[in-house]
């Protein structure tokens, strides 16, 4: 998800904190695939680092638009219009670089406060669930958009989240690249995002 920053001009992405890899780098990797890069590539430098709400920045310039599609095969982006604070029943897709497009994703409950593997409490989280009990989530998937569909125009996306945790209770068979999956995901409201940053706004096209 792209974020710019009033007064400054500074576009970044925004990104999970919960994970030693950025969201920028999990979704560089998908991009490098696709362009058949092989050296090391930079994407910027990473400030306003909040583990306890799980976001933080990547000084980084932005095209407003998120990757639809498999991993490696099909892939095509389509543009974000907006950001939006999830509600319970919506139902969303994620991106993640390991598990690609995922939907039928609902909202079960928000305002959840969660126990990571990595030792701290992440607060203020989105629970959602694949109604399938198929892959909603992978780990690998840190970071990446949670969106809506911009109905009835279902090429564009509405920014609706980022990854931060899966459930190791809830798994199921992979999707894309094969690591640990689960039909359950907890995930950062955008707009919670953007209000630890003052002056941030989404990108859109």
């Amino acid at each position: 998800m792209t974020a710019k920053v009033d007064g400054s001009g500074l576009e970044a992405t925004m990104a999970s904190a919960s994970t030693s890899r950025s969201a920028g780098e999990a979704q560089l990797r998908r991009w490098r695939a696709a362009a058949k890069v092989t050296a090391p590539v930079t994407l910027g430098v990473a400030f306003g680092v909040n583990k306890a709400y799980d976001r933080l920045l990547i000084n980084a310039r932005g095209g407003g638009r998120i990757f639809d599609g498999g991993v490696g095969t099909g892939e095509f982006s389509k543009p974000v219009v907006g950001a939006a604070t999830p509600f319970v029943g919506e139902w969303l897709c994620q991106s993640g670089s390991f598990s690609g497009a995922r939907c039928n994703i609902v909202v079960k409950a928000k305002n959840v406060n969660i126990n990571t593997d990595l030792g701290y409490v992440n607060y203020g989280t989105v629970k959602a669930e694949q109604v399938d009990h198929q892959n909603a989530v992978a780990k690998g998937d840190s970071g990446g958009p949670m969106f809506a569909l911009n109905w009835p125009n279902a090429n564009q996306v509405i920014a609706k989240g980022t990854n931060t945790a899966i459930d190791l209770g809830a798994q199921t068979a992979c999707t894309g690249v094969a690591t640990v999956c689960a039909w359950r995901t907890y995930f950062t409201d955008i707009t919670t995002s953007l209000a630890g940053y003052p002056g941030a706004s989404i990108v859109t096209r």
